[in-house]
């Protein structure tokens, strides 16, 4: 079955390599340019899955990874990022999201998104 995952990155070209891996793997992809654009996609999607880039203009990662728990505590989080100081991650995270280091290979998304699902509440 496949899985709707959101896609928020700032970066066109990291949402488009992105949004062409999800789809490879048989899942639904969408894609938001920043936070703000990330929160009314889904309230219109309600996504299984969102792959979240951690520096953003105008509302980081972890800024929007909270408000979607708090609107959509069953969607689950992973940060795409090659932001270096997984130490300030880690302590603005939950324990639910999981994190892909930038750059990474086609089957560690796979392999990440998987994880993502079986951790699902």
């Amino acid at each position: 079955m496949p899985i709707e995952i959101l896609i928020v990155d700032d970066d066109p070209g990291v949402r488009q390599v992105l949004a062409d891996m999800i789809s490879a793997f048989g899942h639904i992809a969408s894609v938001a340019e920043d936070g703000a654009h990330g929160l009314v996609a889904v309230e219109r999607l309600q996504p299984d899955l969102a792959l979240v880039d951690f520096a953003m203009p105008g509302m980081n990662g972890a800024e929007f990874a909270r408000k979607l728990r708090d609107r959509h505590p069953r969607t689950q989080i992973v940060f795409v990022t090659g932001y270096a100081d997984t130490g300030m991650i880690e302590s603005v995270i939950d324990e639910q999201a999981l994190i892909l280091r930038k750059p990474f290979r086609s089957s560690e998304l796979k392999t990440i998104v998987a994880e993502a699902m079986r951790r699902r509440p």
